[in-house]
């Protein structure tokens, strides 16, 4: 496990108001990154989700049209993600074709709601992305810190084949069309150093998590802990005793 790049002068914690895009392949680690993240006070989005939602709601009627010849929905007529993947994975063009009816809903969506968040509270945003998402976007010119999540590609299968309806073969068309569209690397965008980071989660998980704090520092690893237990502030030795009581489980859940 490394951080390549890592600047302390850089104060990243849940209250900087800062923008931070997490972006890697499947099964690197992202979604796990991002919610140890989100428990310790930072605001959490999923690209995945926002294009969970796209895809039966504002580009359903365009998807259904433009793969029309193909099995994609359920038995209630909805668009089956599982089904859909099999088909655009299996073609770059029809990979491609899907990316413009979704990502332009999507990131304006996910624009709206960075946007919302920003103008009512001074929380730093996480933002989980696909990593085809984050390089066609402007150089990654709208993020502040950009962390590239990678691992073996031994750790990365093991992790995929266990999700449910993932296959070797679904595994491995999926692999390639990210080496097609040449989306491979978030380092080749920007240079490391320079708000781009490189976290490598083939380790255990208590090093990931060592290593996202050695990136957040102590600041951001307590700012949640001192929000959470405002409640307590009026009530003198009892205040005291939860967040002691705090900071102990928090050090047992790190180790």
């Amino acid at each position: 496990m490394r951080l390549v790049g890592y600047n302390k002068r850089i104060r990243i914690n849940s209250r900087s108001g800062l923008t931070i895009i997490i972006a890697g392949s499947i099964a690197v680690g992202k979604t796990y990154i991002a919610t140890y993240m989100q428990k310790h006070g930072f605001y959490y989005i999923s690209t995945d989700k926002i294009a969970h939602h796209v895809i039966n709601t504002k580009a359903r009627k365009c998807i259904l049209s433009a793969f029309a010849n193909y099995d994609i929905t359920d038995n209630n007529g909805n668009i089956d993600r599982r089904k859909l993947a099999n088909v655009v994975f299996s073609s770059f063009p029809k990979l491609r074709l899907l990316e413009s009816l979704v990502h332009p809903s999507v990131l304006a969506l996910r624009a709206a709601m960075v946007d919302k968040i920003k103008k009512n509270s001074k929380r730093t945003i996480v933002i989980e992305t696909p990593l085809f998402f984050s390089v066609a976007e402007s150089a990654l010119k709208d993020f502040d810190i950009v962390v590239e999540v990678v691992s073996s590609n031994q750790v990365q299968y093991e992790r995929a084949i266990q999700r449910k309806h993932m296959t070797k073969e679904l595994f491995d068309a999926m692999l390639m069309s990210r080496i097609s569209s040449g989306t491979a690397e978030v380092s080749g965008v920007l240079e490391v150093g320079k708000g781009c980071y490189k976290i490598d989660t083939s380790g255990s998980r208590l090093f990931v998590r060592k290593t996202v704090r050695s990136l957040m520092g102590e600041n951001g690893r307590f700012k949640a802990f001192k929000r959470n237990c405002i409640r307590y502030r009026n009530n003198g030795i009892k205040y005291q005793r939860k967040t002691q009581d705090y900071r102990d489980r928090m050090r047992r859940i790190d180790q």
